[in-house]
């Protein structure tokens, strides 16, 4: 359970892969891709943006606010559709779709996606009194959020919003194996996690 809560982290494999660690390779890994291949910054930034929103649909105004913080340029809906292009000719048409209520990344496996229903999971067997059981979802959880989230996105407004939902999200899967370890007897890890808990967020109320 040591470390921070905010790494996405990455199953290897032939398909396309979500987790956002710090580079694009480790956010979409689909036959060998490089990093290089994906394009631009902005087209790596797209990746994440994406990556993170867990295989929902972004619309495009949250698009052009994350891909241009400082203000967007001229016609930001056109040049989105001409980087979904590239990143579609690299991963495939069928990866990256267009609804009406935006773009969104399919991928086979998203840890953060993966992370929130075991914390889901977890929150149902401490209410079902499966000590032992929510115990072992939470930790599962809590290591696939362990580390830094968007780690080469240090100043990106978009990501300190992620950033931080991570990190509020981790302190409740937290919270629930903490209250799930004294019952299932495991004393020792009951403490060390409530001071973890206690030391991000003081205040829960």
């Amino acid at each position: 359970q040591g470390g921070s809560c905010g790494q996405m982290g990455r199953r290897s494999g032939g398909h396309t892969v979500g987790g956002v660690k710090g580079s694009v390779r480790a956010a979409v890994d689909t036959h060998g891709v490089e990093k290089q291949a994906l394009g631009s910054r902005k087209a790596r930034t797209l990746i994440k943006v994406l990556a993170v929103a867990r295989g929902q649909p972004v619309a495009v105004p949250r698009l052009v606010d994350c891909l241009w913080s400082g203000g967007p340029p001229a016609r930001p809906s056109q040049q989105i559709s001409v980087l979904i292009s590239r990143l579609r000719s690299v991963l495939g048409a069928e990866r990256l779709l267009r609804s009406y209520a935006g773009y969104q990344l399919l991928a086979d496996w998203i840890d953060l996606d993966v992370a929130n229903h075991l914390a889901v999971a977890a929150a149902r067997r401490l209410a079902q009194q499966n000590y032992a059981s929510a115990r072992l979802a939470a930790e599962a959880a809590l290591a696939l959020m362990r580390g830094d989230l968007l780690a080469d996105e240090p100043d990106s407004p978009w990501a300190a919003e992620e950033r931080a939902a991570v990190t509020k999200h981790c302190t409740g899967v937290r919270r629930t194996a903490a209250l799930a370890a004294p019952a299932a007897r495991d004393l020792a890890s009951a403490r060390g996690t409530v001071e973890v808990v206690w030391a991000a967020d003081p205040d829960p109320a």
